[in-house]
């Protein structure tokens, strides 16, 4: 197992997304079009930046949109150096409980897996209308996999297999390019130890949340572009 660096994964996150993870006017248009689909940048910038007073406490790490995309197109291979968000970023937590986990499916649809490293639980998160069938299956696929690689995490309930379960009583999003809104929502949730989809996003709720993020995502490309002068 590779030992912790002095820096922590959230203080790793949080220089990739300052110094890196560059935020371009594709992520802005998107975010602040009403039909826009919501990029693993606007999701990386919001969430860090809604959840700085909840990570201080929370035994639950909320992982990099991109990583599990990425790891799976790359084969889902044991990493040599194992991966940071399993270790805490508290000094007063021994262990981290739970992750966030951010999916996106077929480049284009946001789902979310709840990742009980304490109970061996898996919950899946889809905002769209359960209708079975490639996408849960794919899901459930690479998590399965994510568990069998990375077993010896689950530090909860010894002996015991994963439970894996759909969420089937989350709100539904009710056009085809919200999935990135309720997943920032989900995720802000579980950080703040809140179940999370319970709460519905009505349409102008959408679009003031939209319109205060696109200002968010334009005022990191100007922070960004300033440090390169």
């Amino acid at each position: 197992m590779a030992k912790l660096s002095c820096e922590t994964y959230y203080e790793e996150l949080e220089r990739l997304t300052d110094f890196t993870y560059m935020t371009n006017d594709a992520d802005i248009n998107s975010m602040g079009s009403e039909d826009g689909l919501v990029t693993d940048s606007g999701i990386r910038v919001i969430v860090l930046e809604e959840t700085k007073e909840l990570r201080r406490t929370s035994s639950k790490v909320f992982v990099d949109p991109t990583w599990l995309h990425t790891w799976e197109s790359e084969g889902c291979h044991k990493p040599v150096d194992t991966p940071k968000f399993f270790f805490p970023s508290i000094p007063s937590h021994s262990k981290v409980n739970a992750l966030a986990i951010p999916y996106n499916i077929g480049n284009g649809h946001w789902t979310l897996f709840y990742v009980s490293l304490k109970h061996r639980h898996i919950t899946f998160i889809d905002s769209l209308s359960y209708a079975g069938g490639t996408v849960e299956d794919k899901a459930r696929n690479v998590i399965f996999k994510f568990y069998k690689v990375f077993k010896e995490h689950f530090w909860g309930r010894p002996g015991h297999e994963l439970h894996y379960v759909a969420d089937r009583d989350c709100f539904r999003q009710d056009d085809g390019v919200s999935c990135g809104l309720y997943i920032i929502q989900n995720l802000i949730e579980i950080l703040n130890n809140e179940v999370p989809g319970r709460i519905g996003m009505p349409d102008d709720h959408k679009l003031v949340f939209r319109n205060l993020w696109a200002e968010r995502l334009r005022w990191k490309k100007k922070w960004q572009e300033n440090l390169l002068l």
